[in-house]
């Protein structure tokens, strides 16, 4: 079994105009682990060991399979039941992603605001990227929003890529402060993100429509054009059949003339032959 993770300080934002702070400890974990020992080993760890207080760890029970595949049920765990008899333990799961919280009363202690959430960013051919949101608060005093970035390559990965992953995820973001925050100032930040995102596709659609209405309007006049060439076309050989058949028909004409020319002078020579052979 292999094991990444990551754990961070964070401060969490106050709702309120007094500048207090909130020191938390924070793990993110990428198990690949599909036996209920590890998982309740590793709760174990980071709850007495780390003395975190929250934590949270992706692809439990394997990826894309989830707790329910693996056979594992968060509730039957003995650590579990021990911080949820007896200090208030909570413990989530969305998919194949686990967030646990309270599990020592001496810790910091949180609520959530909303049910946690998996999104599926935009991925490609070498890499699939999802973003877990979980929202947070203590008390009335502050809220923490929490985002697990969960990223698995299938071969090299550009730094372009992995930025593009990233601001779309911090965009994610972005749009569930508005949803976990109280704040106005916070929710006007991300109604203008929002806003500039759809003037962005406004102006991109009208280009597009622009240059669309343009093509067919080249295409309409090369139409045109083809069409005039067409019948200037027809018009020229007509004329030039026309032309020809007078041609012909003058030809016939001449050879008509000819032919009555020499009937007529047959006529007459024979006229005299016949006057001369009488009179001798």
């Amino acid at each position: 079994m292999t094991m990444k993770h990551q754990l961070a300080t964070m401060t969490m934002k106050h709702q309120e105009d007094a500048p207090a702070t909130m020191t938390m400890k924070i793990g993110s974990f990428n198990c690949g682990f599909t036996r209920p020992a590890d998982l309740e080993r590793i709760i174990a760890t980071c709850v007495h060991s780390s003395k975190l207080d929250i934590f949270s760890m992706s692809e439990v029970g394997g990826h894309r399979h989830g707790l329910w595949e693996a056979g594992i049920e968060l509730k039957n765990l003995h650590v579990v039941r021990a911080g949820s008899n007896r200090k208030g333990a909570q413990i989530s799961e969305s998919a194949n992603y686990v967030s646990c919280w309270n599990f020592d009363e001496k810790l910091v202690r949180v609520d959530t605001l909303c049910k946690p959430h998996v999104i599926s960013l935009k991925s490609t051919p070498v890499c699939e990227a999802q973003l877990q949101v979980q929202t947070f608060s203590y008390g009335k005093k502050a809220t923490l929003l929490q985002g697990n970035l969960h990223i698995r390559t299938h071969g090299e990965v550009s730094k372009f890529t992995l930025k593009k992953i990233v601001q779309q995820a911090l965009f994610e973001l972005d749009k569930a402060k508005c949803f976990s925050y109280p704040s106005k100032e916070l929710c006007v930040s991300s109604y203008c993100i929002v806003l500039y995102r759809i003037v962005s596709v406004w102006v991109s659609l009208s280009v597009c429509i622009v240059v669309l209405y343009r093509i067919v309007s080249y295409c309409i006049l090369l139409y045109r054009i083809v069409s005039y060439c067409i019948v200037l076309y027809c018009f020229v050989s007509s004329c030039i059949v026309l032309y020809r058949l007078y041609g012909i028909l003058s030809y016939c004409i001449v050879l008509h003339r000819i032919v009555s020319f020499c009937i007529v002078l047959y006529c007459i020579v024979s006229s005299c032959i016949v006057v001369y052979r009488i009179v001798m």
